[in-house]
Order: structure tokens, then sequence, then C-alpha cells
């Protein structure tokens, strides 16, 4: 790092109506540095990204890059300037080429009277991209066909095409397995070397500490600490985070299996996963752990009629059960927390209202199929109060909650749907350390009431701490099962990874 910021915001302030998102902020960002940005869902990290790259102009403050002041009033005078983002949902176009995606918005094209793409030159200088960064992709490849991991490498390398001096990561490792976040880890430390900034905002602690110089806490809009890394700890930049010292993320409870609730017998979808056999009690979460690629998710949305199985049996309190749809699978009361809310959990331009109360509407309409307006009011506000979700109101557009306030909104539809088994898919995935302390009590409450919870988690520390049973999957089939009591990650990966 060099004594010289390379970007500097002094008491940068931003409000939307009814809300201080930013107030008097100032951070300084060093040449060939990572620094963090930690802080709970709301605490102004997403509203401080976009003012650094142009999408909001900021009510008042400086920001000064390479010691000249900057004002930028559109995303592409950031890019300009070398500023660049890397969002949680990737950026691709699938339709194109690797190495079209490297070059979108700069390609290169032949000179004379017809200037076509010059796809070989593009294709060239991709492959240099990449070869600088340690990979190996086929830049003719359709960017569909890459793993989530691929992607984000074809993300990072459209940025380095652009010479972006200043390099924003938005839950970079997200969608990625342990083995995939080596690959990324490895590249941010060669564009560490070549002297590139990388701003990382992240809810894992485990990689902040393992791959960040500095890192910045905000609360509330509020600066509350820069530290360097080696003069933190873990507990520390959580108590800062939240306001308050907590001693454990997850509440381990012992749960009473009691009476099957369902089973699975050979579930088979040809070419996907093969033979899944298991039984869920009333009264426990068993947890579904694997590498990304192991079809847990479709496992999930197979038992929630997604999907339709070409083999297998699916048991509802014993009873024998053929789900075609969801709304099937909602009457036999299941429901499911989805891996993206956004893209499919949620009707992100309608309100809370509308979102939360969507499974139950059938059952609330009158002879002239109109529904209880009383009713819907009634029952959101009741899981508004009863599960703490932060929202204006009941008709605030739910695109505007944090990650985790909407999450508790799509687990409170089916709370209200009175559903007694939950499927959950990477249920806090991108919410804050705060919000899955809630979340996970939410959870033992439902189990200790007598409902059952089947949930998919790639974080090892989550299944670890919540799960009375392990199931593990590799390659579309359950390799071993393991009590949640004796459960090790030395286990889970073994059975994850090895035949």
């Amino acid at each position: 790092m060099t004594n010289e910021p390379i970007l500097s915001l002094s008491n940068i302030s931003k409000a939307f109506p009814g809300v201080k998102a930013l107030n008097h902020v100032s951070i300084d960002f060093y040449k060939g540095e990572v620094h963090a940005i930690v802080g709970e869902n709301g605490a102004g990290k997403s509203t401080l990204m976009k003012i650094i790259s142009g999408v909001y102009i900021p009510d008042s403050g400086v920001i000064t890059l390479d010691n000249e002041e900057a004002a930028f009033k559109r995303p592409r005078e950031a890019l300009e300037k070398g500023i660049s983002i890397i969002h949680q949902e990737l950026n691709i176009a699938k339709d194109l080429t690797v190495a079209e995606n490297i070059y979108l918005g700069e390609e290169i094209r032949m000179k004379g009277f017809m200037p076509f793409l010059d796809r070989k030159l593009m294709e060239r200088l991709s492959e240099n991209i990449l070869e600088k960064m340690g990979v190996r992709i086929d830049v003719r490849r359709v960017s569909d066909e890459l793993t989530a991991s691929e992607q984000q490498i074809i993300e990072i390398a459209k940025v380095i095409n652009r010479k972006s001096k200043i390099i924003i990561m938005d839950e970079p490792t997200s969608s990625l397995s342990e083995a995939e976040i080596k690959v990324l880890f490895k590249i941010i430390q060669q564009l560490k070397q070549e002297g590139i900034t990388i701003i990382y905002i992240s809810h894992r602690m485990k990689e902040i500490f393992e791959i960040c110089d500095r890192v910045t806490i905000l609360r509330d809009g509020c600066l509350i600490r820069t530290s360097n890394i080696r003069d933190t700890n873990e507990k520390e930049v959580v108590a800062n985070m939240i306001g308050r010292t907590i001693t454990s993320y997850y509440d381990k409870t012992l749960h009473l299996r009691k009476k099957e609730m369902l089973r699975v017998e050979d579930l088979t979808i040809y070419g996907v996963f093969e033979n899944i056999s298991f039984t869920l009690y009333e009264g426990e979460i068993l947890g579904i752990s694997g590498l990304v690629g192991s079809k847990r998710t479709d496992v999930l949305e197979c038992i929630f009629g997604v999907k339709k199985p070409d083999k297998g049996k699916i048991f509802i309190r014993g009873k024998e059960v053929t789900l075609n749809n969801p709304r099937e699978a909602n009457d036999y009361k299941i429901g499911l927390v989805t891996e993206d809310r956004r893209r499919t959990g949620l009707m992100l331009d309608q309100s809370v209202l509308a979102n939360l109360v969507l499974p139950s509407l059938s059952h609330h309409k009158n002879k002239a199929g109109i529904v209880d307006s009383k009713w819907e009011t009634e029952v959101t506000k009741e899981y508004i109060n009863k599960i703490s979700i932060k929202t204006p109101g009941v008709s605030s557009i739910i695109r505007n909650l944090s990650g985790g306030n909407q999450q508790k909104v799509i687990l409170s539809r089916w709370l209200a749907a009175n559903s007694e088994i939950l499927l959950l898919d990477e249920p806090t995935r991108g919410i804050d350390v705060n919000a899955k302390a809630e979340f996970y009590k939410i959870m033992n409450a439902f189990v200790s009431n007598g409902g059952g919870i089947l949930m998919v988690s790639s974080e090892m520390p989550e299944i670890l701490g919540v799960a009375d049973r392990i199931l593990v999957m590799r390659e579309g089939r359950i390799r071993g099962e393991l009590d949640g009591s004796s459960a090790t990650e030395l286990k889970i990966i073994e059975l994850a990874s090895f035949d």
C-alpha cells in the first residue's frame, strides 16, 4: 500500500424519504489494498458503493480520486475514471461468448467500410487477460455453459480489460464452493500485487480476515470505525456492526424428533439426481450439505412440485402424494424459501403485503372471489411485529427493504399460510449476522411447535450450528448421513468430495 489514498470519501451524506442512508461518512482507500466494508443489512453499504460507482449523487461531502475532486453524475463517468463494480447478481450476457462478454461495451471493430466485430482479435486479447489471471477458459464458449465461479472470473476479466484501478466486489463468494473461493482469492492477491484496489463487501467474517488488509464498519448509515485486520478480531467486528456483543450466531437447540412428516423414496430425475431417500420428522431441522452443483436445490424443487420426478415416491405424514406443481405442495402445507430471493422468491415491485399473503389468498376469498382486505392488512401487520420486519408499512415496496427483511417476508408468507414443512434453500445467503441470528430463532420456534425443516446450506458453520441431522450430497446422490451433535467440517468435506 502507498501512503497517499487513491480514493477518499469525506463527510459523505445521502438521504431518501424517511431514511438517512449515510451520515457524514469518511473513508480512505489505498492503492493495492483489499478493503472490507461490513455492516448489517440497511447499514448503508449499498448506498456507499452506488455513490462511489456513480449511481447516486451524494447530498453532501467530497469524493477525491488521485488527489483530484471527482463528482460522478452517472456510472459511465466512474467507469471512465477506472472504478468498476461486480454485483452479487452477475451481469453476464449468457448468450454471448466469453470473449464477447469481456469486451461488452468495449468492442473492437475491423477497419474499413463495413466495421464488423474483430472477433479473432478480441478472442486473442481475452486469452491474454485470462492467462495473466492464471486461469484457462475457452473464450469461444457460450457464457451460459460456465459455472458460477467461471462467470465470476469473466466479470473480473471484464473490469481488468477496462483498465480498472478500483474494483468493488459485492458478496463475490455467495454462489461459490470452497475450491472456487480459493481460485478467486488467488486472483484477488494477484490484482493486489498489480496495485489494483479491491473494495470487498461481505458478511462472511472468515473470508474478510483471510483476504482483506483493512475493514470499515458501518451501522445505521454512520461510520463506526476503520481497523487494520491484524488489530481486530471477528467478535469485535460483529459487536461493532450490531452495537452489542453476541456469544454465538447459532442458538443450538436440542430438538426432540417426533412423528414422520415427509418421506422420500428413490426420488430420481434422470441426469440430475438419483435414488434420493430420506425421512424428515416433526420437530427437527434436517440439513443437506454438499458442494455447489451437487443438485441439492433440484431435490427441494422436486419435492415442491417445480420439477417432476422420473421415478420415486413422496409421502406426507405416511400418505403417498403426487405433487404436480407448487400449488399442490402448498395444499399439503409445504413452503419453499428459494435460493435466489430476488429472481424467484419475490415480486420486487409489489408491496410487503402483496408478497406476504400470496400463498394464502385462495383461502381468504368470499363467494364472489374477492379477497378479504382486512385480513390481508391484519396478518401482514401481525408478522411485521412478530418477527421484527423493518419496513415503513404494509404498503412499502419490497425492493426497498434490506436483504434480511426481504427474507423475513418470504418466511412469513409460509408461516401465515400455516405451513408445516419448510424447504429452505440457502436461507441466510447475503444477510447480515444479526439477521441470521434472528432467522435461526424463528426456525427453532417453528420446529419446537411441531414443524419440520429441510434446509440446504453451503455454509459449514451454519449447517453444523443448526441441523439435527445432515445429509451430504455429491453428484446427485446422497453419500452419507451425519448426526448433528457429532458432525464435523472434515467429515462433511470427505463425504462431499471423495468416493
